[in-house]
């Protein structure tokens, strides 16, 4: 079974070092308990600063609120003068969730420099996906 959901529109932003839902997530219910189950999470992010070299921030993908997967998204001005850069995040995971009860994915994601992180950053064209994709064991 596969299950997809998308996120449009304008999102929250976050300016601090702790993590915020992007609002991106998804919930399968395993036909089987040793299924393996891949996730492909692609927020579409923007890291920002406006008067230094460097802009950082982090998206993360957690399992029932575990943590199972992270990436870096930065961008650098070797002028120091400000840096911009959107880009389009690719955080895959294969999981084994071990059960056939529900298992939500989401997607968090935090700053670690410059002044803020964004999700979705041109509103009315962004658009941000996650899919997981049941995969049977034999």
């Amino acid at each position: 079974q596969t299950v997809s959901s998308v996120l449009s529109g304008t999102q929250p932003y976050n300016t601090t070092s702790s993590y915020l839902a992007t609002g991106l997530k998804v919930t399968i219910y395993p036909h089987f308990s040793n299924s393996k189950v891949y996730v492909i999470a692609n927020p579409v992010a923007r890291a920002y600063n406006s008067s230094s070299a460097n802009g950082e921030g982090v998206f993360a993908v957690y399992r029932n609120g575990t943590l199972i997967k992270r990436g870096q998204h930065r961008t650098y001005d070797y002028g120091g003068s400000g840096a911009i850069l959107d880009v389009n995040i690719a955080l895959t995971y294969l999981d084994s969730p071990n059960t056939t009860s529900s298992v939500e994915y989401e997607v968090y994601f935090a700053m670690i420099s410059g002044n803020r992180v964004e999700v979705n950053p041109a509103t009315s064209t962004d658009i941000s996906t996650i899919t997981v994709m049941e995969i049977k064991q034999w």
